[in-house]
């Protein structure tokens, strides 16, 4: 926006479309470098599978309580308060489980962490879609792709695991490093082509096509040994990210009152990012334990085409009820 151009009354405007990026940007890289080697480090000091799975699993799966609570007390009392409360804490809670290896207080520090971690993207999401729907000349993905900018300055890994699974295989950690701040980079222009693709087509094409790439992905990460060609398959991040993020946030907006658009995306946070994934730590470190991480990505493959038989059912399903309402 020219300077000429800046009057009282679109200053809110310039200021919000200058202020979320920042958000997306700080709260993304300020815990993904913690992220990405954590499971790294605790493996390095002698956690078991099972005992790392455990910790993944607490830090998922406070979710289903504390996301969407937080999201109904940000409708309540406005969006920058609460996000500004979630990350303060967050933030000191951070510093604090650096000073312990003792797994005990591991497990009271991660839980704290995550009860004022996790609300922080879907309180940030709502307060970015109330933003769209004031200025449709915006779109989610423009400031949302700062999120994943946030990951690649700090490498942030795609799933919780999957930095074990290059240490498994041979990786140091400069080259799983690497590896995720080439797959955050491929975010950014999946998120630009994502927020095409959904205004074309339906969302739920859009979630369903990202779904299929990522249930190929684990089938093939779970035949590779060499780390170089699985760094190949790093090139398919973005579409497993960035499009399935893109198509849940904006089929959610379809369907939900206007009141109730943040405690929605709460929703998608608690159900997908914590219920779901806690088990899926939990499942990966009995496998890894017991199994391997390769044989751990087939069992996790097999799961993902019925979790996507399951979503293409239950879209055939609404979108027949809803033309016979």
């Amino acid at each position: 926006m020219n300077r000429e151009n800046l009057t009282a009354e679109n200053l809110p405007e310039v200021r919000e479309n200058i202020k979320l990026p920042v958000f997306y940007l700080l709260l993304a890289g300020s815990f993904a470098g913690w992220q990405s080697l954590y499971n790294v480090h605790l493996d390095t000091i002698g956690y078991s599978s099972i005992q790392i799975g455990a910790l993944n699993a607490i830090f998922i799966s406070t979710s289903a309580l504390v996301v969407p609570f937080w999201g109904v007390l940000a409708d309540k009392f406005g969006n920058n308060r609460v996000f500004l409360l979630l990350t303060s804490l967050a933030g000191l809670l951070v510093f604090l489980i650096g000073q312990t290896l003792v797994f005990q207080w591991m497990v009271i520090f991660i839980f704290l962490i995550s009860v004022f971690h996790q609300p922080g993207g879907a309180v940030l999401d709502g307060m970015t879609m109330g933003f769209v729907r004031r200025n449709p000349h915006y779109s989610f993905g423009h400031f949302r792709l700062w999120n994943s900018a946030g990951y690649g300055i700090a490498i942030s890994p795609l799933y919780q695991f999957l930095n074990l699974y290059y240490k498994d295989i041979g990786s140091g950690n400069d080259f799983i490093g690497l590896i995720f701040f080439v797959q955050a980079m491929f975010e950014i222009p999946s998120f630009l082509l994502g927020v095409r693709l959904v205004k074309r087509k339906e969302p739920e094409k859009v979630i369903l096509f990202s779904m299929l790439i990522s249930m190929l992905r684990m089938g093939l990460y779970g035949f590779i040994s060499d780390p170089l060609t699985a760094a190949g398959l790093s090139l398919f991040h973005g579409i497993t990210i960035a499009f399935f993020i893109i198509g849940v946030v904006e089929y959610v907006q379809r369907h939900t009152p206007n009141h109730l658009r943040t405690t929605g995306q709460a929703l998608i946070w608690a159900f997908h990012f914590g219920a779901g994934v806690a088990l899926g730590n939990l499942l990966l470190g009995y496998i890894r334990d017991h199994g391997g991480l390769l044989k751990a990505m087939h069992v996790h493959a097999i799961l993902a085409a019925a979790v996507l038989a399951w979503t293409l059912w239950f879209f055939k399903r609404y979108s027949l009820d809803k033309e016979s309402a």
